[in-house]
């Protein structure tokens, strides 16, 4: 049975780097543009909403540093920092889609 490489594993490694850089920085703008609505209004200010779109934010930026370290080839440092931004953005889904959770 022979086995089919996809496309992107077949790029040269700076190929690769670039699509990871712009999956990264394309992610960072769509959150960035996903919480100005919400900023813009009294859900930031509230006791409880307020610090779940302030750890939002804070996974917005963590997602360009990503972007940042994988373009300085520290691709193991830019994939825990992703995750860690993936993990901070949770909270604000989990209030959109269950809001009793937070009462």
């Amino acid at each position: 049975m022979q086995v089919q490489v996809s496309r992107i594993a077949s790029l040269p490694s700076r190929a690769r780097r670039f699509l990871v850089i712009a999956w990264l920085l394309a992610s960072a703008l769509a959150a960035l543009l996903f919480s100005i609505p919400f900023e813009e209004s009294e859900f930031s200010g509230a006791s409880v909403t307020g610090p779940v779109l302030s750890v939002y934010g804070l996974s917005t930026g963590l997602l360009v540093v990503a972007a940042a370290c994988c373009g300085l080839r520290r691709r193991t440092t830019a994939a825990a920092i992703s995750v860690v931004a993936v993990v901070l953005a949770v909270p604000l889904y989990v209030y959109l889609f269950l809001p009793g959770l937070f009462r």
